[in-house]
């Protein structure tokens, strides 16, 4: 569409809002435009990820270790997405509760998504650890009540959203960052 986007527009505009928000916000479709735009991303996307998408490193190993506590799943993706996602990554038998942008009226960066998953495992969300890779997912957890660790390869210009950061759940500080 000749859209450029640079690395640190996406992490901030883009990256943890559901499509068709960024969609509507950020390129101006509506209707049927946006749909047809909506589902040509899904497809190219689907094509990548079947080849190369693995769970982060670390993450099973942890989701393991922590298999008695509560968790949630809050993302951005419509449901039929990311259920295809956790299937095919053998991960969504290792959470309690799913939430999806379909599950929500406001996805990131309201708090909402986040406030529904710490309802669906019975959790107070103050009481939570969010793990998040986004600025807008970041600002939901916090806005949320949640204590919030931030993951991938840097903090950049969100640092000061996260409690903690981690690269991945290799990280041997993780487990004292979750359990203190």
């Amino acid at each position: 569409m000749g859209i450029t986007v640079d690395e640190d527009a996406y992490l901030r505009d883009f990256a943890g809002k559901p499509g068709m928000q960024i969609i509507r916000d950020h390129v101006g479709l509506k209707g049927d435009d946006a749909v047809s735009l909506y589902e040509r991303v899904t497809n190219n996307y689907w094509q990548l990820a079947v080849e190369h998408a693995q769970p982060t490193a670390g993450v099973v190993a942890f989701l393991d270790r922590i298999a008695s506590v509560p968790k949630a799943i809050c993302t951005s993706a419509q449901r039929d997405s990311a259920l295809r996602m956790l299937d095919m990554l053998d991960l969504t038998r290792r959470f309690d509760a799913i939430v999806t942008a379909t599950d929500v009226t406001l996805g990131k960066p309201d708090p909402e998504p986040f406030v529904l998953a710490a309802a669906r495992i019975g959790i107070d969300p103050t009481l939570c650890v969010a793990f998040e890779d986004s600025t807008n997912g970041l600002i939901a957890a916090r806005a949320a009540g949640m204590t919030c660790i931030g993951i991938g390869p840097g903090t950049g210009a969100t640092a000061e959203l996260a409690d903690g950061w981690i690269v991945d759940f290799a990280n041997p500080a993780l487990d004292r960052m979750v359990m203190e």
